[in-house]
C-alpha cells in the first residue's frame, strides 16, 4: 500500500510539473510602428465654429507598464492604456498653436484597432478655461 501511495504521488509530481506554459501574446504589438492619421475636428474658439482637417504622422511604441503605448506626433507624446484591441488616452496636457497663438489643452482620447485601422474619438478643452476646445474623430492606417 505504500509503494501504491509512494507512485501516485510521484505521478502527480511528475504531470502537474510537465503541463505546457501558455506563451503570453503582448497586446501592444498590434499598436507598434507608424501610422499616417486623417482627422477631422470641431473647433470652438472665441465664440467661432470651424473645422479643422488635416494628416498627421504618429509614431507608436512600447510604455514601460505593461499595457502602455506612447503616441509621439509633432514632437509632443502622450501616453494610452491598451486592452485587447482598444486603447485609452487619459486627459493629458499638450501644447497647440492654433493661428500663431500657443495653447495648453488637456487632451483626451479613446478608440480601437479595427481592420488594420485606428479609429479613435479625440477631445481637446484648454487647459486655463478660456474660450478653446476641440473635439473630432481621426483614422490612421500603418505604414510600416
Amino acid at each position: 500500500m505504500k509503494k501504491l501511495g509512494y507512485l501516485l504521488l510521484v505521478f502527480t509530481v511528475v504531470f502537474t510539473s510537465c503541463s505546457e506554459d501558455k506563451e503570453v501574446i503582448d497586446e501592444r504589438n498590434a499598436f507598434v510602428g507608424t501610422w499616417s492619421e486623417t482627422y477631422d475636428l470641431d473647433v470652438m474658439m472665441d465664440g467661432q465654429e470651424f473645422e479643422q482637417n488635416g494628416t498627421a504622422d504618429i509614431a507608436i511604441s512600447k510604455g514601460s507598464q505593461a499595457n502602455e503605448i506612447l503616441f509621439t506626433s509633432e514632437g509632443q507624446t502622450v501616453k494610452a492604456n491598451v486592452s485587447g484591441s482598444t486603447f485609452v488616452i487619459p486627459v493629458q496636457t499638450i501644447t497647440v498653436d492654433f493661428g500663431g497663438t500657443i495653447y495648453e489643452l488637456n487632451y483626451s482620447a479613446s478608440g480601437q484597432l479595427l481592420n488594420s485601422q485606428l479609429e479613435y474619438d479625440i477631445v481637446m478643452v484648454e487647459k486655463t478655461g478660456q474660450d478653446l476646445s476641440v473635439s473630432g474623430k481621426a483614422v490612421a492606417s500603418k505604414v510600416e
